[in-house]
């Protein structure tokens, strides 16, 4: 099974520490839920996105690398009237 290589770039700092996901799709609902009120995300939305370093075979532990794809702003996800 493959799964996504993911890390948040915080534009101000860097990369954070990468996960995996299933795929886009999920990745982007766990950005979404760390959006929470009196989070450095919440309050600062235009700093933070959410990036696509790979892939991962989990029956091989092969780790395929591309270049960091753009998948989600944190502001494209904020709620109506929060941005």
């Amino acid at each position: 099974m493959s799964r996504g290589i993911y890390a948040v770039r915080d534009y101000k700092v860097g990369f954070t520490n990468v996960i995996t996901d299933y795929n886009d799709d999920i990745a982007v609902r766990g950005f979404k839920s760390a959006l929470s009120p009196d989070t450095l995300m919440y309050n600062n939305p235009k700093d933070f996105a959410l990036f696509k370093l790979g892939e991962y075979d989990t029956d091989t532990g092969v780790i395929h690398p591309c270049e960091p794809i753009l998948i989600e702003e944190a502001y494209n996800l904020m709620p109506k009237g929060e941005f």
